[in-house]
C-alpha cells in the first residue's frame, strides 16, 4: 500500500477514534527521571555492564566489563532533566553530552563532545509560541546542518518527519499520537523507495507493549510484545515471525533499592535452546536528599 495513504488513513482513525471534543495537543511536561522510570530526586547514576555467563551448578559468572553504553553515567538537575551523558569506548570517558534548557525547562541544545574537548556536533530543539516542538537539527556547526526532524500537529495526531539536508537523500517519517507516543514510523530512500515500516502499541502506563516491522515490501516480518512489572521495569519480551514462529525472547531480573529503582539486573536470552544469562548491569544512584 503506498506510504502516503497508510498515513492518511491512521491520521483520519486517530481523528475519529478520539473525543468529538476538542484536544490540543500539549507539550511534553515530563521530566527525564519520568520518562526513563526513575523514582525519587536523582542527583546521578552510575552504570557498569558485565559480559555474563552460566556455571555448571547454574550460577550466574561475572566476566568482563562492557564498554561503550550510551548511558554509563547521568547527572540530573534538581528538576528531574538530564544535563551531562557521559559514554566510556575504553577505560576513559571519550564522549560526553552537555544538555542546555530554557527557562520554560524545554531542551534547546544537546551537544556532542570527544574525550579532548574538541565538539564532534550539536542538536538545536526549536518550538512555536505554544511551547510545541516543531523542529529539531543536527548541526556540525552553526551554519552546517546536516539533517532535520520535523512536527506537524493534526488536532490530536502529530507527524514527524526527518530529512537529510543535503540533496534530501532520505526522509524518515513517524507518527505520534495525542500523547507523545510513538505509533508508526517508516522511512522513504532516495527515489520514494519504501524502507522499513514499525508500528507501536502501548498499554494503560504509556509503555511499549506491542512492535511490528514490516519489510519494504510492506509485508510483516516480525512482531515483538513486551511485558512489565509493577514497578514499570520490562520482565519480558519475544519475537516471532509474520506466521508466529518463534525468532527469540528475552527476560530479566531486577534488585531494587528503597525507593524503588533497580539497582542490579540481569538479561537472559533464549534463541530457540532455552534461557540463558547475557549480561548483568550494576546501577549506582545518588539522590538528592
Amino acid at each position: 500500500m503506498n506510504t502516503k495513504l497508510i498515513l492518511i488513513i491512521i491520521s483520519y482513525l486517530f481523528l475519529v477514534s478520539c473525543s468529538e471534543k476538542k484536544i490540543q495537543v500539549e507539550p511534553q511536561l515530563k521530566n527525564d527521571l519520568n520518562k526513563l522510570n526513575l523514582k525519587g530526586s536523582i542527583k546521578t547514576i552510575s552504570a557498569d555492564r558485565y559480559v555474563t555467563s552460566v556455571s555448571d551448578s547454574n550460577e550466574v559468572i561475572i566476566g568482563s566489563l562492557i564498554l561503550g553504553s550510551p548511558e554509563d553515567n547521568m547527572i540530573f538537575n534538581e528538576k528531574g532533566f538530564i544535563t551531562t551523558t557521559t559514554c566510556r569506548y575504553d577505560t576513559t570517558v571519550n564522549q560526553t553530552v552537555i544538555f542546555k534548557y530554557d527557562n520554560k525547562n524545554r531542551l534547546v541544545k544537546k551537544a556532542q563532545y570527544f574525550y579532548d574537548g574538541s565538539m564532534h556536533g550539536f542538536t538545536m530543539y526549536h518550538y512555536d509560541n505554544m511551547n510545541k516542538l516543531i523542529q529539531e537539527d543536527w548541526c556540525t556547526s552553526e551554519t552546517n546542518i546536516q539533517s532535520s526532524i520535523e512536527y506537524y500537529y493534526y488536532d490530536r495526531v502529530i507527524k514527524k518527519v526527518k530529512y537529510q539536508k543535503e540533496e534530501l537523500k532520505h526522509k524518515y517519517l513517524s507518527l505520534l499520537d495525542c500523547k507523545g507516543r510513538l505509533i508508526e514510523s517508516y522511512s522513504i530512500h532516495s527515489k520514494n523507495k519504501n524502507g522499513q515500516h514499525f508500528f507501536y502499541k502501548y498499554n494503560t502506563t504509556n509503555q511499549i507493549i506491542y512492535d511490528e516491522l514490516h519489510n519494504t515490501q510492506d509485508s510483516v516480518s516480525y512482531i515483538t510484545s513486551m511485558v512489565y512489572d509493577e514497578l514499570g521495569n520490562i520482565t519480558s519480551n519475544e519475537c516471532v515471525s509474520s506466521d508466529g514462529n518463534f525468532i527469540g525472547a528475552a527476560k530479566y531480573d531486577y534488585i531494587t533499592d528503597s525507593i524503588g529503582n533497580w539497582i542490579e539486573r540481569i538479561e537472559y536470552i533464549n534463541r530457540g535452546t532455552g534461557f540463558i544469562p547475557v549480561e548483568k548491569t550494576i546501577r549506582k544512584i545518588e539522590y538528592y536528599n
